[in-house]
């Protein structure tokens, strides 16, 4: 799975281990460039969520690309305020995802829910540019932005959900040890 432009474009992995995958096996338009996607692990058909540089947030189901239905099965226009440049799925709860944007906010959101994002962290001094989950705890998740600053949010701690932070760059996340 990967953005370019406004293209979404996609890879059989094992067709790529034979040498015959030198093409995306699909590909999709969308209206404006795509920034950033990130498939969805829990659910149960092959769906990836996708980003527009308009803020938009679409979750699109794979069996529908190419279809003459639309593949958008979930959207939230104007996710955040400015371009979203990160979307990590939660490891435990299905319906969660965590969107970093340029506006300095992490927004969680369950997409159960289609109106606003069930938590705003909004600590950053300036735009987000990753974010990543606890891979052992359901409530906790890393963000890191631009202001060179690294966070760590506990869901469970309202209103201000901070657990830590630090100065330092964070411009990329994993699980691996």
């Amino acid at each position: 799975l990967a953005t370019k432009g406004n293209q979404i474009l996609l890879w059989d992995l094992a067709e790529e281990l034979s040498g015959d995958g030198k093409y995306p096996i699909a590909s999709c338009s969308m209206k404006h460039a795509t920034m950033c996607a990130s498939w969805a692990p829990h659910l149960s058909s092959p769906h990836f969520m996708v980003a527009s540089s308009r803020s938009t947030l679409k979750l699109c189901d794979l069996r529908l690309l190419g279809s003459e239905h639309s593949p958008v099965v979930w959207k939230k226009s104007r996710a955040h305020s400015h371009i979203i440049r990160d979307i990590k799925w939660s490891p435990f709860v299905p319906f969660w995802c965590a969107t970093a944007g340029d506006d300095g906010v992490v927004n969680v959101w369950d997409l159960r829910k289609n109106s606003e994002p069930m938590v705003v962290l909004d600590d950053h001094h300036n735009a987000v540019r990753s974010v990543d989950w606890s891979p052992t705890h359901a409530d906790v998740l890393a963000s890191g932005g631009s202001d060179q600053r690294t966070y760590i949010w506990n869901l469970r701690l309202e209103p201000h959900y901070l657990l830590s932070h630090a100065s330092a760059p964070f411009t990329s996340t994993s699980n691996t040890p």
